[in-house]
């Protein structure tokens, strides 16, 4: 995520081009969307506590060598590379996954192992995000996505030492995971499949706040290049604060229920407010509010979708999380990026947040009815 900050941020600097910035940021998602079944087959022949640490090591080889493009000042490779970079971090985040279910014992336990280990994925990012947000124009880029290299490589290491303490119980390899990914969306259940609907509509806002945290500081606050590197502070921070208090058991249960179509509308409003606000400091406070209550519906989300998964389909349907999430963080992205070409940030904002609510109600709404007229079916209203 931070080299991706990297390269989006050198970009839009060189070239003065937001939409080109937003574009390249979102290139990290292109390569599971491409791909859907991809990540599922790369798991399931070997085992995830082993491939963990090894996208590590591969990804801060990728960073060193986007380093030296930047150096170039060659944003065409270094595009490629965003690319690449962005599925092996999908493969490895999928592994994550199936390593923390491994480990989960007990009632849940999933929820609040998953829960860890995306809030440990969240302190090396949301750090170095927020490092190069505050340091990023008086420090050369080039050496910040060398930290990032050696941040990936430790990465690695933390999980190689992980994995060793755990056991390595292979992926399954059953006929299931054989199928491509689209197909086995019918072997889900209603409940996995509102889940990971809600989860796709969450990430959305992931694209939206890409697409507008350099050009709403600068046309809505009139602040400049320092109200961009304070927005993307004080986006990171409140990722990390929702993040953090999400992770915690006694909260996981109540991040749980926030994830539901009402959060998701709250969600919304707190965006569209915090873009429509002109007063800075009231602005920034709310836009640390929005990107918290993101994240606490995704993690809430993200634990109750993968402990509603079984054994026999997890690699599977982990790897499907992969590919959704990617393309509704691309659509939000694009979208977004769209609406800004056309109207101010306040109101594609606005239109985009609306656009995500009302599709969570509408699923809902449908919900609802399906349960009325089959009480007996494996329905459930998500959240």
């Amino acid at each position: 995520m931070t080299f991706s900050l990297i390269a989006s941020v050198w970009l839009w600097t060189s070239v003065h081009s937001a939409v080109l910035s937003a574009l390249v940021f979102g290139g990290q998602w292109v390569g599971a969307a491409v791909f859907p079944s991809g990540t599922a087959r790369v798991i399931r022949r070997l085992t995830a506590s082993r491939i963990a640490p090894v996208t590590e090591w591969c990804g801060a080889a990728l960073v060193a060598t986007a380093a030296g493009f930047i150096a170039a000042q060659l944003w065409m490779p270094l595009v490629c590379v965003v690319l690449i970079k962005g599925y092996v971090d999908s493969v490895g985040r999928t592994a994550n996954t199936l390593v923390a279910r491994e480990r989960a014992d007990g009632p849940g336990a999933i929820e609040h192992e998953v829960s860890r280990m995306e809030f440990f994925r969240l302190v090396g990012s949301t750090s170095a995000g927020t490092a190069f947000a505050v340091t990023g124009q008086y420090v050369d880029p080039v050496m910040f996505a060398m930290l990032c290299a050696a941040g990936h490589g430790f990465a690695g290491l933390g999980l190689r030492w992980h994995g060793t303490q755990g056991g390595s119980a292979r992926t399954e390899r059953g006929t299931a995971a054989e199928q491509p990914g689209v197909r086995q969306l019918r072997r889900m259940t209603s409940i996995q499949r509102g889940a990971l609907l809600q989860l796709s509509l969450i990430a959305a806002y992931q694209g939206l706040h890409n697409s507008i945290r350099t050009v709403y500081p600068i046309q809505q606050l009139h602040q400049g290049t320092a109200g961009v590197g304070i927005v993307s502070a004080v986006a990171t921070a409140g990722v990390f604060a929702g993040g953090w208090i999400s992770s915690r058991k006694a909260v996981l249960p109540w991040a749980i229920r926030y994830a539901s179509p009402a959060g998701l509308c709250a969600t919304a409003l707190l965006a569209i407010a915090a873009v429509a606000c002109t007063a800075a400091l009231p602005s920034y406070a709310l836009y640390f509010l929005f990107l918290a209550a993101f994240e606490a519906a995704f993690m809430g989300c993200n634990a109750r979708y993968v402990a509603s998964l079984d054994d026999a389909t997890s690699v599977l349907f982990v790897g499907i999380r992969s590919t959704a999430l990617s393309l509704s963080a691309l659509a939000g992205l694009l979208a977004a990026s769209a609406l800004l070409a056309l109207l101010p940030p306040s109101a594609a904002v606005a239109a985009t947040a609306s656009a995500l609510a009302a599709a969570s109600l509408l699923y809902a709404v449908a919900t609802i009815k399906k349960e009325r007229r089959a009480p007996n079916a494996d329905v459930r209203l998500p959240g």
